[in-house]
């Protein structure tokens, strides 16, 4: 591999890189080939082998790149969440929001959320897209965290990571069906134990008034003197 230390090789090698994501998105692991993905960045077949040390590598760096852009969508999408306390369900359509999207037929919608549940089986058998995930899941852990907290609710890592678990098993569950709507599926799973996972924050407390605020002492009388 040759680092691209000049701003054209630094485009190409994005190129490659944009254009090997592109290709995960819509085909999966088998459709990234160097072929393919040279093709689809409109570069020399050679150029694959030239930025990157291996075809793992650079589905690496496409599956980093993809989930970056995931992220990024999701922050603004937080950004936009007003700080009130939520109920269950409001709670819930948000982290459903971030975490699976809408039903319906939009098939890049559920080309992504597809190929984001590939990535994560993947990592499990190539090494080199472990430390990728585990990044990628540690910045959603926090967007997810700040979503509960702008819904005045608890926040504690352990349950975090099984209120998304349940989302995954409801989610890989309704892809398989013959019309599957993943986000209603997650939905009753979700209602059921969100504010076991992640309940509502105690109210703070009002602060104390005495009931009769004592009077204010008399003023001293003071004798009148004539100034006759």
């Amino acid at each position: 591999m040759i680092t691209a230390t000049t701003p054209k090789g630094e485009r190409r090698r994005q190129a490659l890189v944009a254009a090997a994501a592109e290709l995960l998105l819509e085909g999966g692991f088998d459709a990234v080939r160097h072929r393919s993905v040279a093709t689809r960045a409109d570069l020399p077949l050679a150029s694959t082998t030239y930025y990157f040390e291996s075809l793992e590598d650079l589905i690496a760096r496409a599956v980093e790149f993809s989930g970056n852009a995931e992220l990024e969508a999701m922050r603004r999408r937080v950004g936009e969440v007003t700080h009130r306390r939520r109920g269950a369900d409001a709670t819930v359509d948000l982290l459903l929001d971030l975490l699976v999207g809408v039903d319906g037929h939009d098939e890049f919608e559920r080309g992504q959320l597809i190929a984001r549940y590939e990535r994560s089986v993947a990592s499990a058998r190539h090494p080199e897209l472990r430390d990728v995930q585990l990044r990628l899941r540690a910045q959603l852990e926090e967007l997810l965290a700040d979503v509960l907290r702008r819904s005045d609710r608890v926040v504690r890592i352990e349950q975090l990571r099984r209120l998304v678990a349940v989302v995954d098993g409801a989610v890989v569950a309704a892809l398989a069906e013959q019309d599957p709507q993943p986000r209603r599926v997650a939905r009753g799973a979700l209602l059921e134990l969100v504010d076991l996972i992640a309940p509502p924050a105690a109210p703070h407390p009002a602060p104390a008034h005495p009931a009769h605020p004592p009077p204010h002492p008399a003023a001293p009388h003071l004798p009148q003197h004539s100034t006759a």
